[in-house]
């Protein structure tokens, strides 16, 4: 974890046996104890901070005068006030909340968040204000001597995971025939919170970094914990691959239908394409008894696939091609996103009766945007990227507003900027054809034409202003763009196949859009 001070364990070096040696060591941090002593001592004794640790916490608090614990509850008091009527009677709505505000800040004697404020995860955002709460109550509460007197309780639990881990890692490494170590400089560590609410699994993903937070459990929760690190594993790859991702963008029309799903994975094409493949690789991974009937697994399919996750399927079948082969995922994955039909698989959804409510999970994910957009030093990249998340939520305002603001920024001469101001340009003339003005959209495509240099991006301002063109019925002109798109340079098969289109029939208002 890269922070200025975290105060993290020092777990023995016998804890890491062979089996661990490149796995992380279960840990825990002086900002994640501070911020969860605060909620377990507002807690009442009946829940939800139950843990030996939050009764011992309260008891060793219990005759101190503490003004700074006053004033923190005064602050969630108002901070859950805010808040959505059904969010504020959710108390591990609230937990969820304090484990990402803990992730983002340093800790004593300021507590400070250690990334930008506008790079904050809404859940952290919330909270801005509690960071000098924390400070006083740190120092009259003297957490620096509970912190070393309750260690053995987080060594104790950490100590219970530390094989797990090694675990879950070996397996999915195995699977995937993915390297161990130093996954294109990203980090996985799996964090303890022994006062938190019992059984809790939180995952998070800020940047470059990925954490899992556990809560003591009679069962160690290494379901939970695959799940994380198959996350940290395999989104690098949807953005390193993220053109084949957005030839099938379109898929993500039939995810908005699935009300169960979590809103940010109907507004996010790379993270609902990551999450079915991730499914998928859970029920491979997990295998029957040998002679037992596969009902349980066929079960899991049909219930991920009920609640949104119609890829799933197809991702099932498409891992077990890959279990036959000698490639491991990071050469295969390719293969595994050029082979997804999106006309099959609308259609095998058309089949599908979605659900209207989600089943239950322990695991809490917060994929939410600004986390991922954190990660995103350079200014230029972080406005592009968030046009396109807004394009996915089809909030044109704001896509509108970030891509002109990228315009601004793509100034200079270097490549990069050139780029940048190409990609700006298509965006403003997407969000001009979802806002029925096709002379504003023509006139932003025809200059994507002068700036753009990547093949792709300028297949598809040909297709669009072909689209835009038969529509005006100047069907000559039309087919001289689509023309123009199949002699772009090296572009994808479906946007090969698209340009064909056009050639061989005249646009009509159809599904079908280009990269986003």
């Amino acid at each position: 974890m890269s922070t200025r001070w975290t105060g993290r364990l020092a777990l023995a070096a016998a804890l890491a046996a062979p089996l661990c040696a490149q796995a992380p060591q279960a840990d825990a941090t002086v900002p994640l104890f501070t911020v969860m002593a605060a909620a377990a001592a507002l807690s009442d004794p009946a829940g939800p901070y139950t843990t030996p640790l939050a009764k011992q916490l309260r008891q060793d608090l219990g005759s101190k005068d503490l003004p700074s614990l006053v004033e923190i509850r005064r602050f969630l008091s108002t901070v859950k006030g805010s808040l959505p009527v059904a969010e504020q009677n959710d108390p591990l709505r609230s937990y969820s909340r304090l484990v990402s505000f803990a992730l983002v800040i340093d800790g004593p004697p300021n507590f400070e968040f250690r990334i930008r404020e506008t790079e904050l995860p809404p859940d952290a955002v919330v909270l801005m204000g509690l960071n000098p709460l924390l400070k006083n109550f740190y120092e009259e509460a003297h957490l620096d001597k509970l912190w070393i007197k309750y260690q053995p309780q987080y060594l104790e639990v950490a100590a219970q995971y530390q094989d797990g881990i090694a675990r879950v890692m070996l397996e999915v490494n195995g699977y995937l025939r993915s390297p161990t170590a130093g996954f294109l400089g990203r980090t996985f560590s799996v964090y303890i919170d022994a006062l938190g609410p019992p059984n809790q699994v939180n995952a998070r993903s800020f940047g470059s970094d990925y954490y899992v937070v556990v809560s003591p459990s009679a069962q160690l929760q290494l379901d939970e914990l695959r799940h994380g690190y198959l996350h940290y594993v395999l989104e690098p790859l949807a953005s390193k691959h993220s053109a084949f991702l957005r030839e099938r963008q379109e898929l993500i029309r039939t995810a908005q239908r699935a009300t169960a799903l979590d809103p940010v994975l109907r507004g996010d094409f790379k993270l609902f394409f990551t999450e079915s493949l991730i499914r998928a690789a859970e029920l491979r991974m997990v295998k029957p008894p040998k002679g037992a009937p596969d009902t349980d697994r066929q079960k899991r399919l049909d219930e991920a696939t009920a609640e949104g996750h119609f890829l799933v399927p197809y991702f099932y079948e498409a891992l077990e091609k890959f279990e036959q082969q000698e490639a491991g995922i990071r050469l295969y994955y390719p293969t595994l996103a050029q082979k997804l039909d999106v006309r099959r698989e609308e259609k095998r959804a058309e089949q599908v009766v979605f659900r209207t409510t989600p089943s239950p999970r322990r695991l809490s994910e917060v994929n939410v945007i600004a986390a991922r957009l954190a990660g995103i030093t350079d200014e230029l990249e972080r406005l592009l990227a968030e046009g396109e998340d807004a394009i996915a939520r089809q909030d044109y305002t704001g896509a509108r507003q970030a891509y002109r603001s990228a315009l601004e920024r793509s100034t200079s001469g270097a490549a990069s900027k050139e780029s940048g101001r190409a990609r700006a340009l298509y965006g403003l003339a997407l969000v001009a054809t979802q806002e029925k003005q096709p002379e504003v959209a023509k006139n932003y495509f025809q200059q994507t034409l002068e700036a753009a240099r990547e093949p792709q991006l300028l297949a598809w301002a040909h297709i669009y202003l072909g689209r835009l063109l038969d529509m005006e019925n100047r069907r000559d002109l039309a087919m001289h763009h689509y023309r123009q798109a199949l002699e772009a340079g090296e572009i994808g098969t479906a946007t090969r196949q698209a340009a064909q289109r056009g050639l061989d029939a005249p646009f009509q208002k159809s599904k079908e859009g280009g990269p986003q």
